[in-house]
């Protein structure tokens, strides 16, 4: 007797766009052909034939709803997936604005690498937001990007994502001057440690980094290099990225 392997449900593949496309036309192929009861509410949006099919299927027949059930359960999943990924896009993202490091962000996900958090992060807006991904588009919901502008935050967090390795790259360096530093200067250096140690690269650890520069450049130190010695480049590479930073984040 032949074993019968199972698909977990953790398991199962996303259900894809071309799928969800074939459910809804063949849901509104079969109405039609047996000129069911409310055809004329029949729609191509996921989200509203889910409705339909809610709503209405009291006043179907048994045997149409039978068949319809298949292609059901591929709108309801597609609609579940989706929803379940917007929740973690939002969840991380919160985390983050929050100025969580990336390890506790992720943790509660098993995203336990210096990079899990912004991967996955890019991974749900491309799922969300369309952009060349098969499975999961975002539905014509407020949270499409094309239906509103980003605020600030949205826009910051995109950056930050955008330039993480060079942020955090500059921050590596600017820790091996850290005997340059004052009494002040060391205390946010200490911080600029622990958030390159966590690979955070959010909101409050890129302000971090800009106070410790501040506080290093004017430090008497710093005044007394010479010029073009390395620190003095890092701080104008600094300075530069911290201006994209504000053109970025600056309400429109």
């Amino acid at each position: 007797m032949g074993t019968r392997h199972r698909v977990r449900h953790a398991d199962r593949p996303p259900v894809t766009r071309a799928a969800l496309d074939a459910a809804i036309a063949a849901i509104v192929e079969r109405h039609l052909a047996v000129e069911a009861p409310y055809a004329e509410e029949l729609s191509e949006d996921p989200h509203e034939m889910h409705a339909h099919l809610r709503k209405r299927s009291i006043d179907f027949s048994l045997d149409l709803r039978r068949k319809d059930y298949p292609d059901a359960v591929v709108i309801s999943r597609w609609i579940a997936e989706v929803e379940a990924r917007r929740a973690e896009l939002w969840a991380l993202e919160q985390g983050l604005l929050l100025g969580l490091t990336n390890r506790q962000v992720g943790e509660p996900y098993g995203l336990l690498s210096r990079q899990g958090v912004p991967d996955r992060v890019k991974a749900l807006r491309r799922h969300l937001h369309g952009a060349s991904a098969d499975a999961l588009p975002g539905p014509a919901a407020p949270a499409g990007r094309g239906s509103r502008a980003l605020s600030a935050a949205e826009r910051e967090l995109e950056w930050l994502t955008a330039n993480r390795r060079r942020i955090l790259a500059l921050a590596g360096r600017l820790l091996a001057h850290a005997d340059l530093a004052d009494e002040e200067a060391a205390d946010w250096l200490a911080e600029v440690a622990r958030d390159v140690d966590d690979g955070a690269c959010t909101p409050a650890s890129f302000r971090v980094i800009g106070f410790a520069v501040d506080d290093l450049a004017a430090s008497p130190a710093f005044l007394a290099l010479e010029p073009g010695h390395a620190l003095m480049t890092l701080v104008r590479e600094w300075r530069s990225l911290a201006q994209d930073h504000g053109n970025v984040t600056r309400e429109r």
